[in-house]
């Protein structure tokens, strides 16, 4: 089946704008070259928002405000939703907006923060919205399928053909042959009954509406010529137009005449297929109004929803059958997609140009370890050709300096098709041809909201839970219940219950495909295609929202640290916390949750409604230190995560214990809880493998042949309370036995486990033994990050005979032998770092042919 996709924005036009950006960005070339390496991305969502004017567009330039955010939460980057600054519109003054935008970036320069590029402009273009509805019969499970009709006509005069013609060129169509005996004794409906028929019906998700602009309803249709350019036959019907809106009725009729096929009575016609054509309005395409679509006269109704036949939208094509014609699609498209793509549009080139100038801006502020990439929040499908439009673009200008940064919502980007809950599910590699394959993205971020906030009596059956332990339910007994007026979207629960229940609504849960594993396995699995060139980022659940028709409680602290962790273990390589932001007034149990807008909503992030801290959540946590604390240790792990390549894997203990096994270099993982009599002591006996709520992960840098690297993430959410540490509560101590049979560990047979936030060695082993290897105490969420070395490479004491043959390694740190035998034998090459050496204590040191870039005397240090 053809391509349905296309990308041709103004080429000439971008190519002359792209050439005069090159001398500026070539002479920064140079920089990013020889610093290749990028950070771990830490930022909030609309953490540059106005503190001073709730809904205005001020600047917060104060140095409080970048205090709060650089010096004490740690983040790397700014970021604000679409408008910077009074004036910043589409459409605005190119200069003034230019200005601000560098007034902007001069500012988060100077405190070393990246500028995540959300701006008016890519947001207005990113939303157009694109649909080439196919009229050949296409069958179900095809690419695209779900882009043509359920309903298209084949008989004696109506068939798919392809269209071999100079001006089909090869593309598969639906040929209306004329009856010259009977004409018109074949008419009918050709196509009709779309299939992906809710793309034009949203009025609910704000940024996404389609009752904001102007559509396009583009048929694309050739007819012969001869009978065009009779002209007898200049007022013969071809085909009508139908356009039905999503109560079933018809809110536009267009007959398509022989004459609409000439721009006037003197020119001929070629043969060529247009989608635009020439009617006596002066009108070429078919326009309709923003609501003729989804009228605002009757009640909302709900796009996402295949349950019933609510929604009717279509556009059909009947053909008079007095003419013969090659139907190739409808297209429909909105007044974005329409100026970014036509050329001839009068806004296109404006458009353009201030693409260019925000793109060159970007690039030439951009630090090649952070660089200022756009961002494009979540979208729907009909989205795709716009979305990968830009990232062309910004690809092409900046010459791969910047790119764009996707915001994919599985749901939103897969609920197009007819009940895809049951007939179509997308998989890693859909999401990857669609998306990706024919666009120049380079970061894709997806976003797991699953602790959700739904109410029992929603019937949804996707309600949260909460330990009953959280400070809340023991300072104000009767909040122990659901209780929006206090914040509080979920009901408490014991414990060990609500453990259990958070193992099962993140892994288990069949409400719901897009659940919270499925979501990071997907991302993961996609990343590890071939051909798939991107980062990993996750929209990071730190919010609370409560909407008609989205719901989500407050995470607790430990929910927020296990979740950031888990996306570790699938290869994040930054989180953007949604959102900064919130609408509610106060702070910790004061706070008032007041829904607003259109429909009423309410929402809590880091800061209140008039962005003053709110450093404490709902249940009496302080939020505000947590992310203190974590983001330092993010910090702390960044030069190891971004060295990491996608041979990771990531498994889930209890369900996922032959896998990891199997595949990796354990033998076992072991969960224990505290002693009832001893809470500072684990019990003897290790919990059963349904009980293990762990994830371990492992990971490789490509640079460091003999070193591996494992995460480990306690999935327990029940907080330990001060004043009863021994009760029940979620922590546990963790113990790993690796396999001795691995081929991971080669050459050296002593190896550490170290831990990376530490700088710390847990323990040294032989690997020639099934090793036992004590973690310690995990807090509920919480994960470790560690690395596997060979003793001789990263430094300590030996626990086992040595032996070395043809190898070169780098020591890093000071070897001390213990009293065992080292054998250096030839064809050995060590370079010894600054400070490291080898201690004889004992033991024989037998060297044989090596060479080492220090002394004798540095290498044999101690040695009598």
């Amino acid at each position: 089946m053809k391509a349905k996709l296309f990308y041709s924005v103004g080429i000439t036009l971008l190519s002359l704008l792209i050439f005069s950006s090159f001398k500026t960005i070539n002479s920064k070339r140079a920089i990013m070259e020889d610093n290749p390496g990028k950070k771990f991305l830490i930022t909030a969502l609309h953490c540059g928002a106005d503190p001073n004017n709730i809904n205005g567009c001020n600047p917060d330039f104060t140095s409080s405000f970048y205090s709060n955010i650089k010096d004490t939460l740690r983040f790397n980057s700014w970021h604000r939703y679409n408008r910077w600054f009074c004036g910043d519109i589409p459409f605005g003054d190119s200069a003034f907006i230019a200005q601000g935008i560098s007034n902007t970036l001069a500012q988060n320069n100077q405190r070393d923060l990246a500028t995540v590029f959300d701006r008016p402009i890519t947001r207005y273009l990113a939303y157009g919205q694109r649909s080439d509805y196919q009229c050949e019969k296409v069958p179900t499970g095809n690419d695209y399928y779900f882009h043509s009709y359920e309903n298209s006509i084949e008989n004696t005069y109506v068939s798919d053909i392809t269209d071999n013609s100079s001006f089909g060129n090869g593309v598969k169509v639906k040929y209306c042959g004329l009856n010259a005996g009977s004409p018109g004794v074949w008419e009918g409906y050709v196509v009709k009954d779309l299939r992906a028929n809710r793309e034009q019906c949203n009025r609910i998700i704000d940024h996404t509406r389609d009752d904001t602009y102007n559509w396009y309803v583009k048929p694309r249709i050739r007819i012969d010529t001869a009978f065009a350019n009779n002209p007898i036959n200049q007022d013969v019907k071809v085909c009508r137009i139908e356009i039905v809106d999503w109560n079933g009725d018809v809110t536009r009729n267009v007959d398509i005449k022989v004459r609409n096929f000439k721009a006037n009575d003197i020119t001929r016609y070629e043969g060529n297929y247009l989608e635009e054509y020439y009617f006596t309005n002066n009108q070429s395409a078919i326009i309709l109004f923003p609501t003729e679509l989804c009228p605002t006269t009757v009640p909302m109704k709900d796009f996402t929803s295949w349950n019933n036949s609510e929604i009717k939208t279509d556009f059909r094509v009947y053909w008079y059958g007095e003419c013969a014609m090659y139907l190739d699609y409808v297209r429909v498209e909105n007044e974005p997609a329409n100026e970014l793509f036509n050329s001839n549009n009068v806004r296109h080139n404006y458009l353009m140009n201030r693409m260019v100038s925000e793109i060159n801006l970007a690039a030439n502020n951009s630090n090649p370890s952070n660089p200022n990439n756009f961002y494009n929040e979540e979208f729907e499908f009909n989205m795709t050709p716009s979305t990968q439009a830009l990232s062309k673009i910004i690809e092409t200008v900046s010459q791969g300096r910047i790119s764009f940064m996707v915001n994919l919502n599985m749901e939103m980007y897969n609920v197009h098709i007819p009940r895809y809950w049951v007939t179509h599910l997308f998989k890693a590699s859909e999401f990857k041809k669609y998306l990706l394959d024919s666009s120049k993205i380079k970061t894709v971020l997806v976003n797991a909201y699953n602790l959700e906030g739904w109410n029992i009596n929603d019937s949804t059956k996707r309600e949260s839970y909460n330990p009953n332990t959280l400070p809340v339910y023991s300072k104000y007994p009767d909040r122990n219940k659901y209780d929006t007026l206090h914040g509080l979207l979920t009901y408490p629960t014991t414990p060990t219950l609500y453990d259990n229940w958070l193992q099962y609504n993140f892994d288990d849960n069949p409400t719901f495909y897009y659940k919270f594993t499925n979501i990071n396995k997907i991302i993961d699995s996609m990343s590890k295609l071939p051909n798939a060139n991107f980062d990993i980022m996750f929209l990071h659940q730190s919010h609370m929202w409560h909407q008609i028709n989205h719901k989500l409680k407050e995470p607790t602290n430990e929910e927020l640290e296990m979740t950031a962790n888990l996306h570790l273990t699938y290869g994040a390589k930054g989180l953007m916390y949604f959102a900064y932001n919130g609408v509610c007034v106060g702070n910790g149990y004061n706070t008032t949750y007041a829904p607003s807008g259109n429909p009423p909503a309410f929402s809590a992030g880091f800061v209140d409604q008039y962005k003053n801290k709110r450093d404490t959540n709902a249940y009496g946590q302080n939020k505000w230190n947590f992310y203190k604390s974590y983001n330092r240790k993010l910090e702390k792990w960044d030069p190891y995560i971004m060295s990491f390549n996608n041979n990771r894997k990531s498994y889930i203990v209890r369900s996922e214990i032959s896998n990891l096994t199997n595949e990796t270099y354990f033998n076992d993982i072991l969960s224990y809880q505290s002693d009832p009599f001893d809470y500072s002591s684990p019990v003897s006996l290790a919990e059963p493998i349904g009980q293990r709520y762990l994830q371990a992960a492992v990971f490789e840098n490509p640079n460091e042949e003999d070193s591996k690297y494992f995460m480990v993430v306690n999935r327990r959410g029940s907080p330990v309370i001060a004043s009863n540490p021994g009760g029940t509560n979620g922590r546990r101590s963790v113990t790993v036995k690796l396999d001795s049979g691995s081929a991971t560990f080669p050459k050296f047979n002593n190896w550490g486990v170290y831990d990376l936030e530490k700088d710390s060695l847990i323990k040294s082993f032989d690997k020639r033994l099934i090793s036992t290897i004590n973690l310690g105490w995990f807090l509920p969420g919480e994960g470790k990050l560690y690395k596997l070395a060979p003793v001789m490479q990263e430094g300590g004491t030996l626990v086992a005979n040595e032996q070395i043959e043809g190898i070169t390694f780098i020591c890093n740190g000071p070897v001390y032998n213990n009293g065992k035998d080292i054998s250096i034998l030839e064809g050995t090459k060590i370079n010894f770092k600054t400070g490291a050496g080898i201690t004889i204590n004992g033991g024989k040191l037998t060297c044989s042919n090596y060479s080492t870039n220090t002394s004798e005397n540095v290498l044999l240090k101690g040695y009598n």
